[in-house]
């Protein structure tokens, strides 16, 4: 009796297993969006959004937001084909409310997020993770040296960071950025986004001196091209291939810019790779479990701005409304299971 015991729980043990594999998914899709600001259209008095009302110069009312939020959602569903994308990060949003407009479309609603998001007045930066193949992860936010920042733009940039446990590849973390950049429709000082780099370096460094192989996966709109030194010096973040050390990091979209002559969004005339994803080096090392290709880097382009490349911009120019998404394009990466 007792052995016949063993023999059935040894068959259920197996079976548990079994199921397991099957629930771990082949490929791990991960996106970002720069929605070039967001607003619903509900007065928060702490927030600065009296021109996103309903009656202002700009007219924001529930009709365009609408729009802007189903076309949020198509070019979030539609650049990963039929997978829901599992891993999400988004900027410009107002706040959760948003988010969850967003997730509610018919091309979403499918999938469940847990969502983190650092609720502050204006625009916010938030990570997404889809409840099939995350856990509940560990938030916090990067504190960045503000000394030489305005104190009338420091809500304008952010860093926040995730360390969830995805199935599959385990333990991640994830940064999302928002750095300081237009403001006022003039560039930023590159100082400001050389403090913003250095503080994300600190806190990748931290990580890797008690966990050499960390899976580290960096997104964001950085206003720097992959080659300007907050990226490629301070950060350590280039498209070496060979003899690359633990510490280094790859970023996807070096060589897509530099090589391809592809960006994510127009200034006057010329494409800007302000939009990146950028990996530890046990990322892009194929003889791992979980690995991303070295020429992954994709850029979403929207069937409108295929077909009109006009059609990518602001919604508004000034209190004129364009109609348009967004002035920045969607950024994505796929994590390969190894056969």
């Amino acid at each position: 009796m007792r052995r016949l015991s063993t023999i059935v729980l040894l068959f259920f043990a197996a079976s548990l297993c079994i199921n397991a594999q099957k629930d771990i998914p082949e490929e791990i899709t991960i996106i970002y969006y720069n929605t070039g600001g967001l607003f619903d259209t509900n007065d928060n008095k702490a927030a600065a959004d009296d021109e996103y009302l309903p009656g202002s110069n700009k007219a924001w009312d529930g009709k365009r937001y609408e729009e802007k939020v189903s076309a949020v959602a198509k070019n979030l569903a539609f650049s990963t084909g039929s997978k829901r994308p599992a891993v999400i990060g988004l900027a410009g949003i107002e706040n959760k409310k948003v988010i969850n407009d967003i997730l509610s479309e018919r091309r979403l609603r499918r999938a469940d997020y847990n969502i983190y998001i650092i609720d502050k007045p204006g625009t916010n930066i938030a990570l997404l993770f889809n409840k099939d193949i995350s856990g509940p992860g560990e938030m916090s936010n990067i504190i960045i040296d503000t000394t030489f920042i305005p104190d009338r733009d420091q809500d304008s940039y952010g860093i926040i960071y995730v360390k969830a446990d995805i199935r599959g590849p385990g333990s991640c973390h994830f940064f999302l950025n928002y750095w300081p950049g237009m403001e006022n429709r003039r560039m930023a000082p590159e100082n400001y986004r050389m403090g913003a780099a250095i503080a994300l370096r600190k806190k990748i460094d931290e990580i890797l001196n008690f966990e050499r192989n960390a899976r580290i996966i960096i997104m964001g709109t950085f206003f720097d091209e992959p080659t300007q030194r907050s990226l490629y010096s301070v950060l350590n973040a280039g498209n070496k291939r060979r003899n690359i050390s633990n510490r280094d990091l790859y970023n996807l979209y070096y060589d897509r810019h530099n090589i391809d002559g592809l960006g994510t969004t127009r200034i006057n005339g010329m494409w800007q790779m302000w939009d990146q994803i950028i990996l530890s080096s046990s990322l892009v090392n194929s003889s791992r479990d979980w690995y991303c290709d070295y020429a992954s880097g994709g850029i979403f382009f929207p069937d409108d701005v295929e077909e009109d490349i006009n059609r990518l911009g602001n919604t508004y120019n000034g209190d004129e409304y364009t109609g348009k998404t967004s002035a920045h394009l969607p950024v994505f990466c796929i994590l390969k299971k190894k056969e």
